[in-house]
This record gives structure tokens, sequence and C-alpha cells, in this order.
């Protein structure tokens, strides 16, 4: 069995019991205990408030969508992400792909019990009907800035907004110019927010 570990510290988070290394030592001891192969350790220091800002994260979804595992190891839960939405994605992507989430700190039964899977459901639930009221919210405010002519939310990379509109950023636009080459070249959105820097959100975007 292949599995991946990983682990994430904030910034905050810095005591021997949540260090990357104690994570590391605990996810290596057990899978080397159940006879897992450990693939690849995928380390993260960063909070996991926002999914999408999360690198190895990000690393690791590329990789499960390309088979490279089928078992993920984490000390706890919320080591993975602390966003709801983030954590939906993952639940979707992971059973899309047959692979399994071992969490060292729960319990280990062979399958979902009905109150874990109505809790699951619950949770998805209140994820997207808050991702619904902020995209209402969204649409409001881009609304309004149309309706008094301006450009809403911030400039796409490659522009700026002045007072006459949005203007072309050129320096910007190159690395514009070469996303959109590449992204035509077959190069997927997580390998380009490596490439760049950029959030995958901000590559998509582009």
């Amino acid at each position: 069995m292949r599995a991946a570990l990983y682990v994430r510290v904030s910034t905050t988070e810095q005591s021997k019991k949540f260090s990357l290394q104690a994570q590391e030592q605990l996810l290596t001891s057990y899978a080397q205990e159940q006879g897992f192969e450990a693939v690849r350790i995928y380390h993260e220091q960063c909070s996991g408030m926002h999914w999408e800002s999360q690198k190895a994260l990000m690393e690791l979804i590329e990789a499960a969508e390309h088979g490279a595992f089928d078992t993920v190891l984490v000390t706890e839960r919320d080591r993975l992400t602390r966003d709801p939405d983030g954590a939906a994605i993952l639940k979707y992507i992971f059973a899309k792909k047959g692979i399994r989430l071992v969490v060292l700190s729960e319990p280990k039964t062979q399958a979902q019990s009905p109150t874990e899977d109505l809790i699951d459901g619950i949770i998805s639930l209140i994820a997207r009907y808050e991702s619904q009221i902020r995209l209402v919210r969204v649409r409001r405010g881009m609304e309004l800035a149309v309706n008094s002519g301006k450009h809403p939310g911030k400039a796409p990379l490659g522009y700026v907004n002045t007072a006459e509109g949005l203007q072309l950023d050129k320096e910007r636009a190159v690395l514009v110019r070469q996303i959109f080459d590449d992204y035509a070249a077959g190069e997927s959105i997580y390998a380009l927010s490596r490439k760049t820097g950029l959030n995958a959100s901000k590559v998509h975007y582009i």
C-alpha cells in the first residue's frame, strides 16, 4: 500500500507536540508498523484556514489526481486543512480516486457509522451554504461597482486599476502570456502555481 504522509504546522504551533518533526516521526512509525510504503512526505508551514494557500497540499492533490498513492496519513484531521470548503473538496477527491484517509488520532474502523456519514453530510451542506452566501455578497458588490463605472474587485493579473479604468501592466503581462502558453502546452494549474509562486486559484482565474 502506497501512502502519502502530510504534516503541517502554523506559525503559532511550534511546540514539540505539533512540530513537523514530531508529526513526521509518528506517521513514519505508523506506516512502518502497518506495512505502508511511504512514497512521499509533504511538509507545510502555514495556516490551514485557506486551503488554496497551502502549497504542499496543492502538490498532494495533484499527485492524488495522478494516482501516486492510495492512502493519506495525518496525525489529526485538521492538519490537512481547517477550511471547511477545502475539507469538502478533499473528501470528494479522495472518494473519486479511491484514496483512504487515515487519521492517527481517530478510532480505526472498517467503515463509517451512519452518525459519521450524517456529520460529514451536515459539514458539506454548511460549507456549501456559506459559499453560496459569499457568492451572493460578491455578486452584489460587483453589480454596485459596475453600475458606478468601476471594475469590480481587484484588477486581473497583468492589469492595474486606475481612475480611468483598467490599464495594462506591461511587466506582469509577460508573466500572464507565459502562463497561457504553458497551460496550452499541457501544464496543469497546480504545476503552474508552483512554477510561478502564485496561488492555484489565481492561476485558475487567469
